[in-house]
């Protein structure tokens, strides 16, 4: 990867990051693998559901099966479970967050696939169709 990409990438990641931060900004988040799981069995769902890229398999599992079953867009962030909690806010480790908020979500979604474009990998990672 050239200096170039690499600052590209860096920046893409930033913006994510910014973005995740504007959600619980605005109260459209709800942070946290436990939280994550009773929201999306609520009756009013999150819009999409975001999971950390080295969040546990049985952690990652979990979170699949639940948005899986309810119909909910699930996501692997290229962040690790320290950096998506300082995106979010918090200083603990973080393994799922969800958006509540379906514009902001589209707008994580689109700031998680231009990380995608900068580093030529497909970070975009759809866990789950919506059919």
């Amino acid at each position: 990867m050239s200096n170039f990409q690499k600052d590209n990438f860096e920046t893409a990641l930033l913006k994510l990051k910014g973005m995740l931060g504007l959600c619980r900004k605005a109260g459209k988040i709800i942070i946290g693998v436990p939280m994550v799981c009773t929201a999306l069995r609520s009756e009013k769902p999150p819009a999409a559901v975001f999971i950390s890229d080295n969040c546990s398999e049985n952690t990652e599992k979990r979170v699949r099966d639940k948005c899986s079953f309810y119909k909910i867009p699930c996501y692997v962030l290229p962040l690790s479970t320290d950096e998506l909690a300082v995106a979010a806010g918090k200083k603990s480790s973080v393994g799922a967050v969800a958006v509540t908020d379906a514009k902001m979500a589209d707008a994580v979604i689109v700031k998680l696939n231009n990380v995608g474009k900068n580093e030529d990998i497909d970070f975009l990672n759809k866990t789950d169709s919506v059919d």
